[in-house]
């Protein structure tokens, strides 16, 4: 992705660390869009700004921290977090895990791991979109071609069935 039209929120309860990502990332041609320092703010923010990407702190202000505010973002938004955090410790990452996150880089970083970090995730959210994109083309060409198309797993389990296929045999997909 081009890092001029990357559009990032920086999420941290520390002003220092606010200030100095923010000075970086716009150094290395990135908008930041927005800087917060709840799990509540990054909500709100994430829904009404839209970035490209976002960059979350563990550790926030408020009630909400920010795995919970991650999980939120990922179940409403489809926006790559990156976790930006002093924790490493085996509960916090499974409690991170199920956010789907693009990337998580233990405190104190170096610069440079940063934007390499923020690259890679969101050069993989594009790809994820191309991906998507190829799936459901494919998907729709199945169900619009005459023939019935019946595929099976390595257990001859039936895994997809298109509506001509449906016809064809006459059992319902499902």
């Amino acid at each position: 992705m081009n890092p001029d039209k990357a559009r990032i929120l920086i999420v941290d309860d520390e002003p220092d660390l606010l200030r100095m990502l923010a000075d970086l990332l716009r150094r290395e041609g990135y908008a930041v869009v927005g800087q917060v320092s709840s799990g509540d703010a990054a909500r709100r923010e994430a829904d009404r700004l839209k970035p490209d990407l976002i960059l979350m702190d563990v550790v926030l202000e408020g009630a909400v921290d920010g795995i919970e505010a991650g999980r939120d973002i990922h179940e409403q938004c489809d926006i790559p977090i990156v976790f930006l955090t002093a924790l490493s410790d085996a509960d916090t990452l499974a409690r991170v895990k199920p956010t789907d996150p693009f990337g998580y880089l233990i405190k104190p970083f170096d610069e440079r791991e940063l934007i390499v970090m923020i690259e890679l995730a969101l050069y993989r959210h594009q790809a994820e979109h191309r991906r998507l994109a190829r799936e459901h083309w494919f998907e729709a060409t199945l169900r619009a071609i005459g023939d019935a198309v019946i595929t099976t797993d390595a257990e001859d389990h039936i895994t997809y069935f298109n509506p001509s296929a449906e016809l064809y045999t006459g059992c319902p997909r499902d």
